[in-house]
């Protein structure tokens, strides 16, 4: 309104925070504070996008928070959902990503093999506020309409929550945690461990015996010994 340029709210910011700000960073924060008829167009743009997805055959559904504003969105195309089927594969991965854009939303995507493409392909994407029980049930029961599998393996991370809304919406689906999410989570937790480092760095090695353990004796022998160190 006062007819500020970017580069004279840079340099006060630069000057008062003793931080460099960058042009494109204060653009952003602008842009987030002062929508412009861009962003209205590009809203438009989407609402038409999602439409077009469903027309053709594709699947789109979604929820909204008591204000109003988007809480989950499950999308998969057409073409998305034929070749999925077609596939049919016994594991399905999910996973997240965080804040993949300005409004700060977590990007799900159920992943597969096709045997067909030999290539990893997506089955279907959800966009989530949060990663809430009520938002991870809403997806896997879109997702659970174009699985072939009501038995399908799927693949997570340490998420807790998910592992237990999988089981209520696929009660005979087998869960696996993903190695490297374990691995990361046992790391941390050990690292907190008040021992000293060699006996921190025993229990981590131990703890990865177990995780590699090729058969039930093994697992319960390493396992056993696991349970001693710690």
């Amino acid at each position: 309104t006062a007819n500020i340029k970017a580069s004279q709210i840079q340099q006060m910011l630069q000057q008062q925070s003793k931080k460099r700000v960058t042009c494109k960073k204060l653009s952003n924060v602008m842009a987030k504070l002062c929508p412009s008829e861009n962003e209205k167009a590009s809203s438009e743009e989407f609402i038409d996008f999602l439409e077009k997805v469903e027309g053709d055959g594709g699947v789109v559904d979604w929820e909204e928070d008591p204000d109003g504003s988007l809480k989950s969105l499950f999308l998969t195309s057409s073409k998305m959902k034929t070749a999925f089927r077609s596939a049919n594969p016994p594991l399905v991965q999910l996973d997240t990503s965080f804040n993949f854009e300005r409004a700060m939303y977590k990007l799900a995507a159920f992943a597969y093999l096709d045997t067909n493409t030999n290539k990893t392909e997506i089955a279907a994407f959800s966009i989530l506020s949060q990663e809430t029980a009520s938002s991870i049930e809403f997806s896997l029961n879109n997702f659970s309409k174009i699985s072939m599998r009501q038995d399908v393996i799927l693949m997570v991370d340490k998420d807790f929550t998910e592992i237990s809304t999988i089981r209520k919406v696929f009660p005979n689906a087998i869960v696996l945690l993903c190695f490297f999410h374990v691995i990361k989570y046992i790391r941390g937790l050990v690292s907190k461990v008040l021992v000293k480092q060699d006996m921190k760095d025993d229990i981590f090695q131990q703890f990865q015996k177990v995780l590699y353990s090729r058969s039930v004796e093994v697992f319960e022998k390493e396992n056993k010994a696991f349970l001693e160190l710690v």
